[in-house]
């Protein structure tokens, strides 16, 4: 089985964010996580996943139970 990786923020690049935290201003408007994604997938061929949500801790106890969190998975 492979690994997973889904990026989740709900919050939009704004134009500050260009400055503080290495956005492009083509990326403004975009969700943080949608951005990123894309830009790790061009350049490393990856398939991360984004969700324009906010991050549930019930998501993270459920993948923890059904052991389909963490990289230690056989």
């Amino acid at each position: 089985m492979g690994i997973t990786v889904t990026f989740i923020d709900k919050d939009r690049v704004e134009e500050k964010n260009t400055y503080r935290q290495n956005f492009v201003p083509a990326e403004i408007g975009h969700y943080k996580a949608e951005a990123l994604a894309m830009r790790y997938n061009l350049s490393t061929g990856c398939n991360i996943a984004a969700s324009a949500r906010l991050f549930a801790m019930s998501d993270y106890l459920k993948r923890l139970i059904e052991n389909t969190l963490g990289l230690w998975k056989p």
